[in-house]
């Protein structure tokens, strides 16, 4: 039951944004993704991972995509960029911290166009600002499938 819920919210979902897709992304961090376009050119990017030394950590980033403009190894390639947010609850000295930040990433993404996979390498710069400042650099590869 609870599989078919998940179903059905994702295909609303994709009803209202346009093409989704969702998956895993491996790395630092490690955990699920969905990616969602507005318009053809942009979409909006979710992360929900576990980060070692975290409980958990959360990310959406705004992505503008540059299609068919890449071309590596006999592939072409879109590539794109973004800003967007984190949130980052973690543990330190046995208390919980909720920190908030900025995001901005960097990547590429291979449509399979005959089939609905996506892969994609990303590397992000996140600068945590709230309730003390720090940062780390996110590397990512990662799959997704398009419904």
């Amino acid at each position: 039951m609870l599989r078919s819920l998940l179903v059905m919210a994702l295909m609303s979902w994709s009803q209202c944004f346009g093409a989704t897709a969702g998956g895993v992304m491996l790395g630092t961090p490690t955990g699920l993704n969905l990616n969602s376009f507005i318009t053809s050119s942009s979409s909006v990017d979710f992360g929900w991972n576990y980060h070692l030394g975290s409980k958990f950590r959360i990310h959406s980033t705004y992505l503008s995509h540059n299609a068919d403009s890449l071309k590596m190894m006999g592939q072409v390639l879109d590539w794109y960029y973004g800003l967007g947010g984190s949130l980052n609850n973690r543990e330190e000295e046995k208390k919980d911290i909720l920190a908030l930040g900025a995001r901005g990433s960097l990547g590429i993404l291979w449509d399979l166009k005959d089939k609905p996979f996506e892969l994609f390498a990303e590397v992000a710069a996140v600068a945590f600002l709230i309730p003390a400042t720090y940062s780390t650099v996110d590397l990512l590869v990662g799959g997704r499938y398009q419904f």
